[in-house]
């Protein structure tokens, strides 16, 4: 069904599917120490950056200290859409309705209380 949609678009779509998808972390703005190895930054995102290879997450203390959350690189693009619209918003500025709450995974985390 897919070759039939896609079309001739369809063998760039098994390509894709074949291949590993990057891992990439956002850094909390506070915490961070970057002791990660990454392979380059994420473009629309400040504290977002792409790793070299997936580590075992559990097992490491910055992980748990909330350092670093796993999140996958387009959905940090509400940063860079929200600084479009208010050029300096930080994460302390941002107005607390469209924060979220303290929990992991989510494009913005809250900061100050």
């Amino acid at each position: 069904r897919m070759r039939e949609l896609l079309g001739n678009d369809y063998p760039a779509f098994v390509d894709a599917l074949s291949t590993p998808s990057p891992t990439s972390v956002r850094h909390h703005p506070v915490k961070s120490s970057r002791q990660i190895d990454s392979a380059h930054r994420i473009p629309w995102c400040e504290n977002g950056e792409y790793l070299n290879h997936r580590p075992v997450f559990t097992l490491d203390p910055l992980y748990h200290a909330g350092c670093y959350y796993v999140q996958e690189a387009s959905s940090m693009i509400l940063e860079a859409f929200y600084k479009s619209i208010s050029p300096t918003a930080t994460p302390r500025t941002i107005p607390r309705s469209v924060r979220c709450p303290r929990r992991k995974g989510y494009a913005f985390t809250c900061i100050d209380g």
